[in-house]
């Protein structure tokens, strides 16, 4: 009996999350490979000087680390035909924690975010000297229809550094940073 041939491969795209760094497509296809999240950064930022050098030595530093608590980093690209400059994550599904505040919840779920958050970012200062995420916000959390908390663009810190943003410029793009910093 002959075996039917393979499927072709197919892929798609739809359109994620966009914000003050980008915007962000996830990538889909037929295979049993993960779907993809591509943050597709600014222009104005990926052509700053340093940007992208600092990007890819942060993603190099970070190449194994594996925590569950954080989306798994693949790359650094230049994608065609535009010669964008993206991030390429494994695509984790669920809601940003923006989106999940924007309903009420209690302090039992304020609680959970804690006991989630807080060894995961230990976890990830362990890692390596000067290691942290940078640019944490509710942005950059994804939780799960099950309610488990996943980082995600937490190689983005150093670069965001180079481009030397005031604070009220890191507002604007979301980035929250504390009133004396």
């Amino acid at each position: 009996m002959a075996s039917s041939p393979p499927k072709p491969l197919a892929s798609w795209y739809a359109q994620g999350l966009s914000d003050g760094l980008g915007d962000r497509l996830l990538m889909f296809d037929n295979s049993d490979a993960p779907s993809l999240e591509l943050l597709r950064f600014r222009p104005d930022f990926a052509q700053a000087p340093g940007f992208e050098a600092a990007l890819r030595e942060r993603v190099d530093r970070l190449v194994q680390f594996r925590h569950p608590a954080f989306a798994r980093v693949r790359s650094v690209q230049r994608l065609e035909p535009d010669d964008d400059l993206a991030l390429i994550s494994n695509c984790t599904p669920g809601r940003r924690l923006s989106e999940v505040l924007r309903n009420a919840h209690g302090p039992a779920f304020a609680a959970e975010l804690i006991r989630q958050l807080g060894p995961a970012l230990v976890q990830l200062q362990q890692h390596d000297s000067g290691i942290s995420h940078g640019v944490l916000s509710a942005d950059r959390i994804v939780v799960s229809p099950e309610g488990r908390l996943t980082i995600v663009e937490h190689v983005v810190g150093p670069a965001i550094d180079t481009l030397n943003l005031r604070a009220t410029q890191l507002a604007s793009i979301g980035i929250a940073m504390s009133p004396g910093a």
